[in-house]
């Protein structure tokens, strides 16, 4: 039996990654074609989690440009880490900035 959960950005099929989530496009990306079967399987889990159905998008999945250098005296607070958080993690963003004074808006 196939189970499709969601952990973070990440869609894992029986405990192994096969996507990941853009949340803020409400977008699924995949490295593959996941097959008829699994592209309904991840659709319904993601609208029953998140409450909104997802575009599929094939390309590659960890796109995501290195995170900007952080600052010593600022460190994950730097103001360009923080942006890059929000824009390609912005649900550890919100977990990691909730309740800190950080600058922009998280």
């Amino acid at each position: 039996m196939m189970k499709i959960e969601l952990q973070n950005e990440a869609v894992l099929k029986n405990g192994r990654e096969i996507a990941r989530l853009d949340v803020g496009r409400r977008v699924v990306l995949s490295s593959k074609s996941l097959g008829p079967r699994v592209y309904k399987a991840v659709e319904a889990t993601v609208e029953q989690e998140l409450g909104w159905k997802p575009a599929f998008d094939i390309g590659e999945p960890n796109a995501i440009p290195p995170a900007p250098e952080m600052t010593a005296a600022a460190g994950d607070k730097t103001p360009s880490f923080v942006e890059w958080m929000k824009k390609y993690h912005p649900g550890e963003a919100v977990r990691r900035y909730a309740g800190r004074k950080v600058e922009g808006n998280v």
